[in-house]
């Protein structure tokens, strides 16, 4: 298990540029915004649920789950599942890849995800959305 102090907004930032490093991402910042404007693929990451146990005297251990969003402008059904199809494989190699996030900031245990239609700020959209779940031991602050 990872002994960090990095925060989960810490977390959050480093599954966004993860998602921003994925070829075709057209932006993945790191505050999920009012609307995606009109530049897909879009990613979107924000903190889903999670928990905080006492771990032992003096840390905690927190068992997240972080959201990203792969949006793709829903215009054409067969050419936009066409061009989500990949994600499917890029993101979670990414993800399981970066030794950063899968060994200092967080302990990956799985993730999941869901394909089909979505929406953000009104606008329909398709795609994936992932939610990677992992824990994270923490000096508890005071």
């Amino acid at each position: 298990m990872a002994q960090t102090t990095a925060t989960l907004t810490d977390i959050v930032d480093a599954v966004a540029d993860i998602a921003d490093g994925l070829s075709g991402i057209r932006k993945a910042p790191h505050e999920p915004p009012e609307k995606l404007g009109a530049v897909y693929p879009y990613a979107v990451t924000y903190a889903g649920e999670g928990a905080w146990e006492l771990a032992a005297i003096g840390h905690r251990l927190g068992w997240h789950v972080i959201v990203c969003e792969i949006h793709v402008g829903r215009k054409n059904l067969p050419y936009d599942v066409k061009k989500a199809m990949p994600y499917s494989d890029s993101f979670p190699d990414a993800v399981f890849n970066d030794m950063d996030l899968n060994s200092t900031l967080i302990n990956i245990r799985r993730m999941t995800y869901e394909f089909g239609p979505m929406a953000w700020g009104g606008v329909d959209t398709i795609g994936f959305r992932f939610r990677i779940e992992g824990e994270q031991v923490q000096p508890k602050t005071t």
